[in-house]
Formats: C-alpha cells, sequence, structure tokens
C-alpha cells in the first residue's frame, strides 16, 4: 500500500525488476550492484529507517558499500563491521574473554546464535577507516586465539558455501550417503554456484528396505 506520505517497497510476481519497485517518499535508495535488489534510508521523526533486503549477500553488499560510508560521512566517523561466523558456542563458557576483549580494543560484540551456528557480529567507529579496520583486525586475532577451529568463516556465507570453496581451493571433491537427512546434505551443497566441480555423487537410502 502506499500515499503520499510513505509507500512500501514492494515487487510484482515476487520479482525484484526495478520498474515494479515503489521506494518511500524523500528516501536515499541504494542499489546491489550485482542483482535487482534495493535497499533504502528514510528519516522519520528524527530517526532513521534502514531497509535492507532479505537476501543475505545482496544485504551485506549494500550495507557495507553504500549504508555504512553514508552514515561515516553524515556523522564524521567511520564503521567497520565485521561477522565471525563459527560453530555453536557456549556464550556463558566464553563471556569473560570476549569481554575483556571488548574492552581492550574498545569495540562493540554481539553473538547470534541460529541452529548450530553463532555468528559474532564486530564493530568499531573510528576517525578513519584505516583505524576502525586496524582495531577489529586486532580483536578478531583475539577472538581466534579463543575460538580456534571453531571458526569456519570471516563474513556472511554458509558453511556450505565455505565448504565447497575450501573444496575448490584444495582439488578435493566430495560423495555423500544419507538417510534420515533425506538428501539434505547434498541439497545444501547442490545450492551453491559451482559444486559440480566438487560433488561427485550423493546416494540417499531411506526407507528400511534400500537400507
Amino acid at each position: 500500500e502506499s500515499n503520499d506520505e510513505f509507500s512500501a517497497f514492494v515487487s510484482r510476481n515476487g520479482r525484484n525488476d526495478l520498474a515494479d519497485t515503489v521506494f518511500p517518499k524523500a528516501s536515499m535508495v541504494f542499489f546491489d550492484r550485482n542483482s535487482f535488489y534495493a535497499g533504502f534510508i528514510k528519516k522519520v521523526l528524527g530517526k532513521f529507517i534502514i531497509y535492507l533486503p532479505l537476501e543475505p549477500n545482496s544485504a551485506y553488499n549494500i550495507l557495507s558499500a553504500d549504508i555504512i560510508p553514508y552514515f561515516s560521512k553524515a556523522f564524521k566517523k567511520s564503521f567497520s563491521n565485521i561477522r565471525i561466523r563459527s560453530f555453536e558456542l557456549n556464550y556463558q563458557k566464553i563471556y569473560k574473554e570476549l569481554d575483556f576483549i571488548k574492552r581492550k580494543h574498545n569495540v562493540n560484540i554481539e553473538i547470534q546464535n541460529n541452529v548450530g551456528i553463532s555468528d559474532i557480529v564486530l564493530s568499531c567507529n573510528n576517525q578513519s577507516f584505516e583505524n576502525a579496520d586496524s582495531i577489529c583486525a586486532s580483536a578478531i586475532a583475539d577472538i581466534r586465539s579463543i575460538l580456534g577451529n571453531n571458526i569456519f568463516e570471516i563474513g556472511i556465507k554458509s558453511i556450505a558455501e565455505t565448504c565447497v570453496d575450501s573444496l575448490k581451493r584444495n582439488n578435493f571433491t566430495i560423495a555423500t550417503a544419507e538417510s534420515c537427512t533425506g538428501g539434505m546434505l547434498s541439497e545444501a551443497i547442490t545450492s551453491v554456484e559451482g559444486s559440480s566441480r566438487v560433488l561427485e555423487t550423493g546416494i540417499c537410502a531411506y526407507s528400511n528396505k534400500i537400507k
């Protein structure tokens, strides 16, 4: 729905064609250069409303390429935001270590838990991007020393994407044999572009007879 003051972000038939997109009046719109997705910033009653698309890669691209630089310029501070992806953590066990890193480097640390995965979101603002990035890099080094191989990605890639990239880089291939998962493992791998270079075969024996 739309009116003169605000028009919702809409698209027809589930597509994000630019011709079908309506943005809020007087908003600043940003487009992901690698897709048809877009986001916007609008100031309402002294507060900023930020809309990002649900597609993770597009949201991250718009955030890093457009949104963060926009606010950095507006508030004359540079901002770094880095996501560290790891297998699920017991936050209570590492709280003291992360709190020490937070105070040592003067950074903000948030943990977002999903099923089997914990995302540590590290952010810092400073007078320059170089300083902000340098501070985050030092904090990441300390976090690595705590989590070690529990970390599988620094960025936004999924476990499947990280796995396929690693297989390609090392010239390895993979085959799957599944039962109760019903082919979910091979489906996760084949959802990644270029997975045909690494996945040789997938077998799903589901019924007791076939097993």
